[in-house]
């Protein structure tokens, strides 16, 4: 589309003829005003205004040239053009400059050029914003795609980790009853037990409490890894008395990292393993205690929660294998006889774990 703005009427005509003779869709406008307006509102390739209409030092053709930012060409007819006016219509921003004397065919050839050359710098601007718009999109994709395969991989890492620890319990627990199963003495069993589970937790203090018929614990194994050797059996009498008993019902191993765990947990019997990390376990069968495990370090080398599934697939399988233990010695006595005194009579002594 072109824009004609001419005030003489007779050069306002030729130019239509020109133009629409080669094909060019032309409107008119009755100053540059209204050329402005009607490159505002209108799909307008170049405007096209005589000397007259674009005012001194050509600045209704700036206006004009000014008034969109969609790559409008300005082209004046001029009747006395010099260095300094076409110096000045270029800084206004017109485009072209063609002698009032041109010919029709020239006339209309340059404009029709630079309406072309507006259609072409508009199209490719478009393509520009498109290619922006479109680049925006792939790294907009590009950060999304690569959020999720973050995701994924981290969960996969997840998935592959919780396999690879699923793999090493079950590997424990082929080891563990492999290394207890030929094991019914009671002492044996508990030394096997002990040793095990030092290879997984490391170094430490360890002490297994029996019950006895009477409701009392008593030590029935320990491992001293850093207690004074004059105190390791005063310290076990005192966790035997006041510990085991309020642990006799702790199924899941318990991690007590903190000395107010420890009083939670243990009452008076915390005084004596201040700032020490504790990891302790009862092993209950059909709703009997049958041992009271407590290992215990110094806390600069504390326990970690990651032990814990180890040391509880352990206590499962050292329960039921002290159950089969109390089986085995007690199968001379009837099921509901187990744990409690023989009848005198039998001539046959009680055997409890603790003996």
């Amino acid at each position: 589309m072109i824009v004609v703005v001419f005030e003489d009427p007779s050069e306002r005509r030729r130019a239509l003829e020109a133009l629409s003779s080669r094909g060019a869709s032309c409107l008119l406008a009755d100053d540059a005003a209204h050329a402005v307006s009607l490159v505002r509102s209108a799909r307008v390739d170049a405007v096209l205004l005589d000397d007259a209409s674009s005012g001194p030092s050509f600045e209704h053709a700036g206006a004009v040239a000014g008034s969109s930012s969609r790559g409008v060409e300005t082209v004046v007819l001029t009747r006395g053009s010099t260095m300094e006016g076409a110096v000045a219509a270029m800084r206004a921003g017109v485009r072209d400059l063609i002698r009032a004397d041109a010919t029709d065919r020239e006339l209309a050839s340059r404009v029709l050029a630079a309406a072309r050359r507006a259609f072409g710098a508009r199209r490719e601007d478009e393509r520009s914003r498109r290619l922006r718009s479109l680049c925006k999109g792939l790294s907009r994709s590009r950060r999304e795609l690569s959020a999720q395969v973050g995701s994924m991989c981290e969960n996969l890492a997840t998935a592959y980790r919780d396999l690879a620890d699923q793999i090493g319990l079950i590997s424990l627990s082929a080891e563990f009853g492999a290394a207890l199963r030929p094991e019914l003495d009671i002492e044996n069993a508990l030394r096997v037990g002990l040793e095990f589970m030092l290879t997984r937790t490391g170094p430490t203090n360890a002490a297994v409490f029996l019950p006895s018929t009477t409701g009392d614990f008593s030590l029935g194994a320990y491992v001293n890894y850093d207690i004074g050797a004059d105190s390791a059996e005063v310290l076990m009498d005192h966790l035997a008395a006041s510990a085991a008993p309020r642990l006799q019902e702790q199924r899941e191993p318990v991690l007590l990292s903190s000395d107010a765990e420890l009083r939670s947990r243990l009452g008076d019997a915390a005084e004596w393993l201040r700032d020490v990390s504790v990891i302790a376990f009862a092993c209950r069968h059909e709703g009997e205690c049958l041992a009271v495990f407590q290992l215990f370090r110094d806390r600069a080398t504390p326990f970690s929660a990651s032990q814990l599934p180890a040391v509880a697939l352990m206590a499962d399988l050292f329960s039921r294998h002290l159950a089969k233990i109390v089986r085995v010695h007690h199968r001379h006595m009837p099921k509901h006889k187990w744990g409690t005194p023989g009848d005198p009579s039998d001539g046959i002594d009680d055997i409890d774990l603790a003996a």
